[in-house]
């Protein structure tokens, strides 16, 4: 049995005075401020001096006592007291052998940042990891980069791949009476796949032992056996942690120390700058910057569909289905919740005035009062922009109050850069020089 610590100290970080204590099965209580705070993966048995208590350990982690502790009906006997553990520890084990093993990621990012990184370590030759949770973007980030850099992507799914993939089929050479091993198609060909590139080898850590030790010299020395990537073409990881309940295993020390690690969490902001050149429904983009929160939200439970941005992108395509049967298909991507959300703010997204009344008259034309229709109001201005109409635009988003006239004015110009070049762009960056585009 595994459980993350992590989700606790993201729980609990952020002012939590002396210690918290898990006394129901749910949630972590705040006896220091009276709360409830949700327990995430680690439920506490309760009563009678059982369950779960955290303290501050300084910045080496948390402390943490246990006694009695079941995940899900399965009790983990045994008990550690005043240990200090990392905040990304995880616990294996059970009964007097447990023990505790640090998940070491040395840096957090969003992946507009490990997009930038990921450059720089293949400027270097240095073979990057990206953590994260499912559904986040890191492989179609890397993608992404290749394409930006002009250089070939090769993508390996180590987790449906086994060892003999990576090495070749041997076939004999009669001849010299030795066995050759021919070259497995996954690896870069220069005709087909130029001279730079990444070899991408996604979901490492989901694959088996004997697949994540092949990947040892692959890594280190870009070969395996007679087999070289190239000088010009460099390996790539990515994966989920073992705390996202993704089948993740433990990745072997000897491979970890071979990667560069960063840790990707979902960012609205990076994500609609993306989705905004990618032709995503304005009024998603919008209603995730209302709603931030569903942009990523792991199910609590056993739930099948919960909210990624990989499954609110496959989401837009169900827009412009009729009302019943688009609640259902956006209910099975991103689940109950967040789906009947995003139909009320689609309500007051319709209500809007249309871009030709805006058009018609724009510092008459109806205004949205409440905060969901000013997001929605924004995004539909920045999506619409053109230079002929940005003036008539940009007057309607003054309207909306500063927060919203800079999102409009923001994502404008960041889909169409040459709106940078108007008279009207001009006076409004002029009047508001503590914006950063």
């Amino acid at each position: 049995m595994v459980v993350s610590l992590k989700g606790i100290r993201d729980a609990l970080v952020g002012g939590l005075s002396g210690s918290s204590k898990a006394t129901s099965k749910d949630s972590w209580y705040d006896e220091a401020n009276s709360t409830s705070v949700s327990l995430g993966t680690i439920t506490g048995s309760g009563g009678g001096g059982s369950g779960i208590t955290l303290g501050s350990g300084g910045s080496a982690g948390y402390s943490i006592s246990v006694s009695n502790v079941a995940i899900g009906t399965t009790n983990i006997p045994g008990t550690w007291t005043n240990t200090i553990f990392p905040y990304n520890t995880v616990v294996q084990g059970g009964g007097p052998n447990m023990t505790a093993q640090t998940q070491t990621t040395s840096s957090t990012v969003t992946i507009e940042t490990a997009a930038d990184l990921l450059k720089e370590c293949i400027t270097e030759g240095i073979s990057p990891f990206f953590w994260g949770a499912p559904g986040i973007g890191k492989t179609e980030m890397v993608r992404q980069v290749a394409k930006e850099l002009g250089i070939g992507c090769r993508t390996f799914i180590a987790s449906i791949k086994q060892p003999v993939d990576l090495a070749g089929i041997p076939v004999p050479d009669l001849k010299n009476k030795t066995a050759v091993w021919l070259r497995p198609s996954d690896f870069p060909n220069e005709e087909r796949d130029g001279k730079r590139g990444i070899f991408f080898v996604d979901e490492i850590n989901t694959s088996v032992p004997s697949m994540q030790a092949a990947c040892f010299q692959l890594i280190q020395e870009r070969r395996v056996g007679d087999h070289y990537l190239g000088d010009g073409w460099i390996p790539v990881g990515a994966g989920n942690r073992m705390s996202d309940r993704a089948a993740a295993q433990r990745m072997p020390s000897a491979l970890k120390n071979r990667f560069a690690h960063f840790n990707v969490e979902p960012d609205i902001e990076a994500w609609a700058k993306w989705a905004n050149t990618q032709g995503i429904d304005p009024y998603l983009v919008a209603f995730l910057r209302f709603r931030p929160g569903l942009l990523h939200a792991m199910p609590q439970n056993d739930d099948n569909s919960y909210p990624t941005p990989r499954s609110w992108v496959k989401a837009a395509k169900f827009l412009n289905r009729p009302t019943a049967t688009r609640l259902h298909l956006i209910t099975s991507l991103v689940g109950q919740g967040p789906a009947t959300e995003f139909e009320a703010f689609l309500r007051v997204a319709h209500s809007l005035p249309t871009l030709s009344e805006i058009e018609s008259d724009p510092m008459t034309a109806k205004l949205p009062t409440d905060p969901a229709g000013k997001y929605a109001a924004a995004s539909m201005l920045a999506r619409s922009a053109n230079r002929k109409n940005f003036p008539i635009l940009a007057a309607y988003a003054s309207r909306l109050g500063r927060e919203f006239e800079v999102l409009a004015m923001v994502d404008a110009v960041k889909r169409q850069p040459d709106l940078t070049n108007t008279s009207t762009f001009a006076s409004w960056a002029t009047a508001n020089q503590d914006v950063q585009i």
